[in-house]
């Protein structure tokens, strides 16, 4: 019991992120919000992520990000994830998408995974919130 304890622990640092956010005025009433982020996930894959977070005047939250996955990417493969809220990728299901930025959990979320040739994938994410 006390290993299933310190492995799910570890399993849940690992998806911790760190995040730096910037704030400024978009136009037409919206707020911007520029972040960046590194973390792994539980198989090994590293992503590195850029975002922008854009609120508008009605209250709709949009985040915007461009993530490089490097490390163990054997088992990812090009294509779109759509999470309503919950999907899966790289054989992990999660219950939602949660935001970089501020933690918040989002709607939806679409992941679109391009294949780099390099062992890399670039990963380009949307999400509402």
């Amino acid at each position: 019991m006390r290993r299933f304890f310190l492995l799910t622990v570890a399993g849940m640092v690992t998806i911790c992120a760190v995040s730096v956010g910037f704030a400024s005025a978009g136009g037409n009433g919206s707020a911007t919000s520029q972040y960046f982020t590194s973390y792994n996930d539980t198989n090994g894959v590293e992503s590195d992520c850029t975002g922008t977070r854009v609120v508008q005047k009605d209250g709709t939250v949009k985040d915007s990000a461009v993530c490089i996955l490097s490390g163990d990417t054997s088992r990812l493969v090009a294509g779109t994830v759509k999470g309503n809220p919950d999907y899966c990728l790289n054989a992990v299901c999660w219950p939602a998408w949660v935001s970089d930025l501020d933690g918040k959990i989002a709607k939806s979320v679409n992941l679109t995974l391009s294949n780099n040739g390099d062992g890399t994938f670039t990963e380009n994410v949307t999400a509402y919130y």
